[in-house]
C-alpha cells in the first residue's frame, strides 16, 4: 500500500493530478483545494489513501493527516465512497466539516456539494464524537515536509513521525531535524 508520495507535479486535472516519483507518473485525486495549491514542476507531498477495487487501484492525496482521517471517517458512512468523499472534502476545510458533524450542524452539512438533508443527518449520526483529529496536524514548510518524508522513508510510521515534526522547531534545519527525529522515534538515543 501507498501511504506517502513526495515528487513533482507534472499534471493538473479537474480532480486529480500527476505526480512524477523518480521518473513514475502517479495519478492522485484531490480535493479542489488541494488542486488550487499545486504548480506544475514544483515539488509536493501528499499522504496516499490507496483504494483498491476488483478492477482499479486509485489513489487519493491529501495535504495533512487531518484531510486523510476526515476522508477516512466519510468512507464509514452508508454511500460514501472515495469519489464521493472528496467531493464533500471540496466544498470546505476538514475544521468546518468537523465542526458540523460535532455540532449536529445539518445545515452547513447539506450544502456541501452531493450532500442533501437526509444523508447530511446520516453523516452526524455515524461520525458525531467519533472522529478524532487530536493528531493530525496543520500543512509543514518545505524543510519540515523534507524531514519528514526523510523519517517516513527510513521505516517509521506516518502518524509518529508527523507528531515529532510537529514539535520540531520552525527553523530547524533539515538536517538537525532528521537527527532530532531520529533520536525521538528511537526513544532518545
Amino acid at each position: 500500500m501507498i501511504s506517502f508520495l513526495r515528487g513533482h507535479v507534472i499534471e493538473i486535472g479537474d480532480e486529480s493530478a500527476t505526480l512524477d516519483v523518480h521518473g513514475v507518473g502517479y495519478h492522485v485525486h484531490c480535493t479542489s483545494p488541494t488542486l488550487e495549491t499545486l504548480t506544475l514542476n514544483k515539488e509536493k507531498a501528499f499522504f496516499i489513501h490507496t483504494s483498491v477495487k476488483e478492477d482499479s487501484i486509485s489513489l487519493f492525496g491529501f495535504l495533512n493527516q487531518k484531510e486523510k482521517q476526515l476522508f477516512l471517517s466519510l468512507l464509514k458512512v452508508d454511500r460514501v465512497g472515495p469519489k464521493m468523499a472528496m467531493k464533500v472534502m471540496s466544498g470546505g476545510k476538514p475544521d468546518l466539516i468537523f465542526e458540523a458533524i460535532e455540532s449536529g450542524d445539518v445545515k452547513v452539512l447539506s450544502g456541501l456539494p452531493r450532500v442533501g438533508k437526509k444523508l447530511a443527518e446520516q453523516i452526524i449520526f455515524k461520525l458525531k464524537g467519533k472522529v478524532d483529529f487530536e493528531f493530525a496536524g496543520t500543512p509543514l514548510d518545505a524543510d519540515k515536509e523534507k524531514i519528514q518524508s526523510a523519517l517516513i522513508n527510513l521505516g517509521f510510521k506516518s502518524t509518529e513521525v508527523e507528531k515529532i515534526v510537529g514539535d520540531l522547531p520552525a527553523n530547524v534545519s533539515i538536517e538537525e531535524g532528521v537527527r532530532q527525529g531520529l533520536s525521538a522515534l528511537a526513544g532518545g538515543f
